[in-house]
């Protein structure tokens, strides 16, 4: 399971590669987080509206959440959701450390094999077979 411990480090190191000055999360880094380590997604059915909702509802009118809020957030999700707060705990803490600028693996920032962010071998302005140059 993971360590409160290790879950407020991971936290403390998110929280400093977004380049926040204080020892807390913004919504938008909240979600970044949640979506790098899976909490996001199909497999726990939360998606970013819920974590939106659970967001306002621990921060109230405050921009940011700090270590303690945060474990409230992961609370209310649990609830809502029915999952266990140290599976979504564990997920965070096992996350990759950093904000992530780079992109994750099947992440839409990631071009795809065959995807129109790939380049084509189509027309290219080379002279075609059997003409002279």
């Amino acid at each position: 399971m993971a360590s409160d411990k290790g879950l407020q480090t991971k936290f403390e190191l998110f929280a400093k590669s977004a380049g926040e000055t204080e020892k807390k999360l913004s919504l938008e880094n909240v979600k970044r987080w949640f979506k790098q380590s899976g909490i996001i997604g199909e497999e726990t059915g939360i998606d970013n509206s819920d974590v939106e909702k659970a967001f306002k509802k621990v921060a109230k009118e405050k921009l940011a959440v700090d270590y303690s809020e945060l474990k409230e957030l992961i609370g209310s999700l649990s609830i809502e959701k029915k999952i266990d707060p140290q599976q979504l705990m564990q997920k965070l803490s096992s996350s990759p450390q950093g904000s992530g600028s780079t992109p994750e693996k099947g992440s839409s920032n990631t071009p795809e094999k065959g995807s129109s962010n790939t380049p084509e071998k189509e027309s290219c302005n080379t002279p075609e077979k059997g003409s002279s140059s």
